[in-house]
């Protein structure tokens, strides 16, 4: 009995240690977009917006399910020191490759695909971009900052 239990502990030992790296590291890498980023840089064919205001408090979520939620700040019509809190679940995002990914917002009009770089240890996000609205091309460069 105890010549064929060592064989089978054996073996059992040598599979249950056995991981599979490949699966590890892929699934980190895909976790890089997932949280909270706030935009703190935003270029328009080459030009830097201002970003300011009620603008300053907006942030986007991306969420490990592929959802994106954007939450997003308006001044109050009454009271335009105030903002007023707006939050849209309408948008998707896939990973294509390694920093590529697809942005899909469901307003009508801004599917787009994404180069997407990460830099300073992965709290910074560059999307680099081009929308088509009415035949005109615009093309963005947005930073963001990640916030949790």
């Amino acid at each position: 009995m105890n010549k064929l239990l060592i064989p089978f502990l054996c073996l059992f030992i040598f599979f249950s240690s056995c991981s599979d790296d490949d699966n590890n590291s892929e699934t980190n890498e895909v976790n890089l977009i997932i949280g909270k980023w706030k935009l703190i840089e935003k270029t328009e064919n080459g030009t830097e917006l201002t970003i300011s205001g009620c603008e300053l408090e907006d942030f986007t979520e991306f969420l490990s399910n592929g959802k994106i939620t954007d939450t997003y700040y308006e001044p109050d019509s009454t009271n335009v020191s105030e903002c007023i809190e707006f939050i849209d679940n309408s948008g998707n995002w896939k990973k294509i490759s390694d920093s590529n990914y697809n942005i899909f917002l469901d307003d009508g009009d801004l599917d787009y695909s994404a180069i997407i770089s990460f830099s300073q240890n992965n709290t910074i996000h560059t999307q680099t971009y081009t929308i088509v609205d009415g035949g005109e091309s615009y093309s963005y460069v947005d930073m963001y900052e990640k916030i949790k």
